[in-house]
């Protein structure tokens, strides 16, 4: 008997309430671009968080555009806010380059809830990828190496 598929989401990620022991990235980000970069990183936490496989491929236009619509910032100050996230390693700078989002960090964190799960296959990040031809988002599984 076939059960139901295994998730490749998280409902949840922990976000620590210290702000004097707050990270680098997050204190940088913040000081650069005060409440507007604070809220896009847990906006953008939250969107990976429930993407399959923590991958959020910003390629596919319309679910870039609802990511855009809601942090409530201009295309151009998102685009600056994650060229620095990716400067300071917060998001891979090398899928960024392909405007992929992947967070190690986020995976490290979360990666027991998939590890609890029955096949808990912990998400991958994604190597040596092109556009795919449907726009979908990359998986380790379905990426093209060149």
């Amino acid at each position: 008997m076939a059960g139901r598929p295994q998730k490749a989401t998280v409902d949840y990620f922990s976000h620590d309430a210290d702000a004097l022991h707050a990270s680098d990235t997050l204190r940088i980000i913040d000081g650069q671009y005060g409440n507007d970069g604070y809220a896009l990183w847990f906006k953008l936490l939250e969107r990976i968080s429930s993407t399959d496989n923590l991958i959020f491929d910003t390629r596919n236009s319309i679910k870039w555009r609802l990511f855009l619509t809601d942090v409530h910032l201009p295309e151009e100050r998102v685009i600056k806010i994650l060229d620095d996230l990716a400067s300071l390693d917060a998001i891979d700078s090398v899928l960024w380059q392909s405007r992929i989002i992947w967070v190690q960090k986020l995976v490290d964190r979360v990666a027991d809830v998939f590890r609890s799960r029955t096949g808990g296959k912990i998400p991958e990040k994604p190597q040596n990828t092109i556009p795919a031809p449907d726009n979908s988002i990359l998986t380790p599984d379905n990426a093209i190496s060149t």
